[in-house]
């Protein structure tokens, strides 16, 4: 192996004094405080742009501290518990022996010669015993029509089976 070179600075020979380190260090001083004033005149503009935008859209001035919102709902008083127990479907079903919903629609549609309105489907439906908990029965019937392939629309809220 060859024999390393001695450093240059540490031997005394071409490096910078004292006087030129101490210059290059005012000079990076000056330029770093140039900066920092610019900084602060750009910052000023900025604040006074946040203001103006703040003022035409009715809200409160920027320079108010905003308020942190908080972690999100508190965690229920009763425990987890309740919370397994509401996983469960809320009220019975339909009935399941004959098939559901979708089939209660296509029998109730395919006893009608004509176009059904989706207030009379859902009312003929509940009539052949379809056994529902809901309060808007009429939307989960709309809900299923949508979803059936062998349902058409034949008019602005008028259903028959495709035949």
């Amino acid at each position: 192996m060859g024999r390393r070179k001695k450093n240059s600075m540490a031997a005394g020979g071409g490096g910078f004094s004292l006087a030129d380190l101490k210059r290059l260090f005012d000079e990076k001083a000056e330029q770093v405080e140039s900066l920092q004033a610019q900084r602060a005149e750009l910052q000023a503009s900025l604040d006074a742009v946040d203001a103006a935008i703040a003022a035409s859209m009715g809200e409160a001035p920027a320079n108010r501290p905003v308020a942190k919102r908080g972690p999100g709902r508190p965690p229920s008083a009763k425990g987890p518990a309740v919370k397994a127990a509401r996983t469960g479907r809320k009220g019975k079903r339909g009935p399941r022996g004959e098939g559901g919903l979708q089939n209660m629609i296509r029998n109730v549609l395919g006893a009608s010669s004509e176009p059904m309105k989706l207030a009379t489907i859902a009312d003929k439906v509940l009539e052949a015993g379809y056994q529902t908990a809901s309060t808007r029965f009429a939307v989960i019937v709309g809900q299923r029509l949508s979803e059936m392939d062998d349902v058409k629309k034949a008019g602005r809220g008028l259903y028959t089976l495709k035949g």
